[in-house]
């Protein structure tokens, strides 16, 4: 008989009774924390109403959250708390060459601008890792109108923006030294070699007026929000969990404010990602400010065996 391979996709796997079992057992824990905090789970699918078929495979929840609250959520009293779980799929496999498509759970808080949202969204990350027994986990928190105000303050072309911006994700000082020499405004870039360096503990806040790191309003007004977020944090004795990274830029162009990953010692990824994205929603006809977060389970799953080796 003549036999056909039958291949997924790149990127995308199997997952096995034993390892489902596993992933559900963290799932539970995680949706108990989000329940507990008053967060509503609701179901995100796409399906042809014909057939029943799957039409779509999402690349992320957070825009269908969105769409959600602006079509069913205007006239609830805000904020709106939701939670969800699910699979995703990516376009292209992570940095480290790993699975394109991951299981997530995540909240969204809609409606609520102020730093207690974010350090609560924070609050029920810290605590759903913890409810996993997860142990040696940071949270490292940043907030991309810091570096949005210095870049402002230099006045750089589009194509020199773009130029710091890369050396800045990669942390590469060497460039941006070469860059204050060529470019134009180079003595501008000053603070961006100092902000290499701001990350760590409590400490990075009582660092940040070095070499004129905040001569502008936009990183002011972005340094009292983070020291806000970290002062509710620090209230509640969660501050041992979090260090701060005023260099952080993941998500540049989408988030508006407090950004964070979560990440443990051993794995060279992150277990999750979040922040404010308050220019989401008007994309739907429903300005509003949000903030959220998702963790990867698979991610969450290999971290939590890897410390029992």
């Amino acid at each position: 008989m003549l036999q056909t391979e039958i291949t997924l996709p790149r990127g995308v796997r199997d997952t096995l009774p034993e390892r489902t079992a596993k992933r559900n057992a963290l799932l539970s824990k995680v949706l108990s924390v989000f329940e507990d905090y008053g967060y509503s789970e609701v179901t995100v699918k796409f399906t042809d109403r014909a057939t029943g078929r799957s039409i779509a495979l999402r690349p992320d929840f957070t825009p269908q959250i969105a769409r959600i609250v602006a079509t069913h959520y205007r006239d609830k009293k805000t904020p709106v708390r939701l939670s969800y779980h699910g699979s995703v799929v990516r376009q292209t496999e992570d940095a480290s060459g790993g699975h394109r498509e991951l299981y997530q759970a995540g909240v969204e808080s809609i409606g609520n601008s102020s730093p207690e949202a974010d350090a609560e969204i924070i609050e029920i990350l810290i605590e759903s890792l913890k409810a996993c027994n997860l142990k040696d986990f940071k949270i490292a928190i940043g907030q991309v109108d810091f570096v949005k105000g210095i870049l402002d303050e230099a006045h750089l072309s589009q194509s020199e923006r773009a130029e710091v911006l890369d050396a800045i994700s990669k942390r590469d000082s060497t460039r941006l030294n070469e860059m204050s020499i060529t470019l134009k405004y180079g003595e501008l870039l000053v603070p961006f070699q100092a902000l290499l360096y701001l990350f760590g503990g409590e400490e990075v806040l009582d660092r940040r007026d070095e070499n004129r790191l905040i001569t502008n309003e936009r990183s002011r007004n972005a340094l009292d929000n983070i020291k806000s977020v970290f002062d509710i944090l620090k209230r509640k004795r969660l501050s041992k969990y979090v260090s701060l990274d005023l260099c952080e830029i993941r998500g540049f162009d989408y988030h508006t404010g407090i950004i964070f990953e979560g990440f443990v010692s051993g794995l060279g990824t992150a277990l999750c990602g979040g922040g404010r994205y308050d220019d989401l929603l008007a994309g739907f006809g429903y300005p509003s400010p949000a903030t959220g977060f998702a963790i990867d389970l698979d991610n969450l799953m290999s971290a939590v065996e890897h410390q029992k080796d």
